[in-house]
């Protein structure tokens, strides 16, 4: 089916012909060429050529069997030796084009195809030129060449040298004139690169993303153009365990989102869509749980939503769905406990009673201003509560909310209104998200900051309008310290410093924060890395620290405890703990070459000896009964 040039032999000479090897023998005389339809619906069949030194008085048009020897050859041009010959004959039986070989044979005296090599991504196509040399002789062009396709499974192309990548691999495509010239271009059918994207063509032209760096972090604009082409779709999987990036926008240009396009992108927190948006995939959201909302409003060729597209989105507040949508998959919000605002324009989505979309403990609201009946139904079934009343919320703002956070800190957070042309304190129909988990958290109405750095708080009303506030994380400071909250602010622990030329560090009793004295109770890990700090003593009132507190801490050469506290003693500047059991911290740069450590302790702590310069030899009681990590 794939047969395309037919050359039979000659009597002359191979020189005289070019390079034959690939051909079949010479031969020296022929009385039957071929034989009633050999060559019968060959249908990709372009070049039938005959080399003969034999007079063609000696052979005849029956030779070929003519007609029925080509039946179904429809676009066959047949070549032979001069212009009387049994092969001229034959093409005009079957009113086929004739070409005189001779002018090749004098003329053509190679061939050349352009690129000798090439790359190219899934569904591409390229053109491949095919030179006559030399270029007087380019007017036998396609008349005197023809391609052939050594996997065309891989590679595939026209008979004027277009050629299409179907599927990865390596081919190779031979360009070979009638006389025996022969150039190839090897083509390699592979994803292709541009910046952090691997791409494909689809069948219309257009572009699909079909991975990206899952290295990059913060904010991705995916672009509407790649290599000059429209980027159209988010391939499967594309964006999977990209777990850095915080912000997506898309092009406008986007149609499609396929099945687990930003699978378990842990970080993601907004996503801008894009207007042409017609279907999201299966799973495509799948375990985004820092994804704060999402708007589709603006999305109105937007279809269908697969099944669990947004499942164990944990942070997600608020969706906002077109009224071109008009099916969503089963669990598509499935373990998004935090759900309160589900707004739908028009009344084309329906939503089966017999299938479960949304997580029961989710504080959910169905919003329908235009009172979709199937959604109101739905709610009832499965005790949703809906709405099809929607404020016209036109102000938001957060009245008293701090920027500034202390982490560990606690603040109760509260939102104003502007509604129609009314002010309402404390307006509670609105949904609260945040755009980075790992600094702020919100819960029950209060904020609290459990990471160090910049995050957005925002407030989202079931209309649409959203506000926000940006906040800033750090760590507090007292004294020649800095400190953290614990147990909902009861407590404070210390985490640094704020002197790094300390010397000699007594742990406060206290810090001083909104006028009240927050006792310190504890000491943080590596609370004094890379320090100056030669002796730390601890105060009455700690009651936890071990040995990782003082990882890092290269120039300490001893601890002490006040009297009073009742967790902890040092003997000779190592911390034990109140019974002296377990030996807890012996100090990096505590002097003296052996260490005996006394018959009561049964426990050496995690980290105990970590980062010691001076000890040589460990003599251990005969009690022991574990050494730590």
């Amino acid at each position: 089916a794939k047969l395309n040039t037919i050359v039979i032999g000659t009597n002359a000479s191979v020189s005289d012909f070019g390079d034959f090897s690939a051909y079949p023998a010479a031969l020296e005389s022929f009385t039957s060429i071929v034989d009633d339809r050999a060559f019968a619906n060959c249908g990709a069949l372009r070049h039938f050529a005959v080399y003969t030194g034999t007079k063609p008085s000696d052979l005849s048009v029956s030779t070929l069997a003519a007609p029925l020897s080509f039946v179904g050859c429809t676009d066959v041009t047949y070549y032979g030796w001069g212009v009387d010959n049994f092969v001229l004959e034959h093409a005009n039986t079957v009113s086929a084009a004739y070409k005189n070989l001779s002018p090749v044979i004098e003329k053509v005296k190679g061939i050349s195809v352009a690129p000798k090599s090439v790359f190219m991504a899934l569904k591409e196509t390229m053109q491949l030129t095919v030179t006559i040399l030399p270029n007087d002789s380019s007017e036998y062009g396609g008349n005197v060449c023809s391609l052939i396709y050594s996997h065309p499974k891989v590679a595939t192309g026209s008979d004027n040298g277009v050629i299409t990548a179907v599927e990865f691999g390596t081919a190779r495509i031979s360009a070979t004139s009638i006389n025996g010239f022969t150039d190839t271009c090897t083509v390699t059918v592979a994803e292709r690169l541009e910046g952090n994207y691997v791409y494909r063509f689809l069948d219309d032209g257009t572009v699909e993303i079909v991975r990206f760096n899952s290295g990059v972090t913060g904010i991705v604009e995916i672009p509407d153009t790649i290599v000059g082409k429209t980027v159209s779709s988010i391939g499967d999987y594309a964006f999977l365990n990209c777990s850095g990036i915080r912000e997506i926008k898309l092009p406008d240009t986007i149609e499609k989102i396929g099945i687990g396009a930003f699978y378990d992108c842990t970080e993601l927190a907004l996503f801008k869509t894009s207007p042409n948006l017609k279907t999201i995939g299966s799973s495509a959201f799948y375990g985004c749980s820092s994804l704060a909302f999402i708007d589709f409003s603006n999305s109105k060729l937007l279809k269908s939503i697969g099944d669990a597209a947004f499942r164990n989105c944990t942070s997600l507040a608020a969706v906002f769905l077109p009224e071109s949508l008009l099916t969503i998959g089963k669990d598509s919000f499935a373990g998004d406990i935090a759900l309160k605002i589900l707004s739908v324009a028009g009344n084309n989505l329906s939503l089966d009673t017999d299938v479960i979309y949304f997580d029961p403990l989710a504080p959910l609201t169905i919003y329908s201003k235009d009172n979709n009946l199937n959604l109101s139904s739905y709610a009832a079934i499965r005790s949703i509560a809906f709405s099809s009343e929607i404020a016209d919320v036109t102000a938001l703002a957060f009245p008293s909310l701090k920027t500034s956070l202390i982490l560990g800190e606690m603040t109760t957070v509260s939102v104003d209104a502007i509604v129609g042309i009314d002010p309402v304190s404390n307006y509670d129909t609105v949904a609260f998200a945040v755009d980075n988990k790992n600094v702020i958290i919100f819960k029950n109405g209060k904020l609290t900051a459990v990471g160090m750095g910049p995050a957005k708080l925002y407030v989202i009303a079931p209309n649409g309008l959203y506000e926000y506030i940006d906040i800033v994380v750090e760590c507090g400071e007292f004294s020649d310290y800095k400190y953290r909250f614990i147990e909902n602010m009861a407590k404070a622990e210390i985490i640094g410093l704020t002197n790094t030329n300390l010397k000699s560090a007594e742990i406060p009793e206290f810090v001083v924060f909104g006028g009240k004295n927050i006792p310190v109770t504890s000491i943080g890990n590596a609370a004094f890395e890379n320090s100056a700090v030669t002796s730390i003593t601890l105060g009455a009132g700690i009651t936890f620290v071990n040995g990782a507190s003082f990882d890092c801490a290269y120039a300490l050469e001893a601890i002490s405890v006040k009297s009073g506290n009742n967790s902890y003693t040092a003997i000779d500047g190592v911390l034990y703990n109140k019974s002296e059991t377990t030996l807890i911290k012996y100090p990096a740069s505590k002097t003296g070459y052996v260490c005996d450590i006394q018959a009561s302790i049964t426990n050496i702590g995690d980290f105990a000896f970590k980062d010691n310069k001076h000890l040589v030899h460990i003599k251990f009681p005969a009690n022991l009964t574990r050494i730590g990590d």
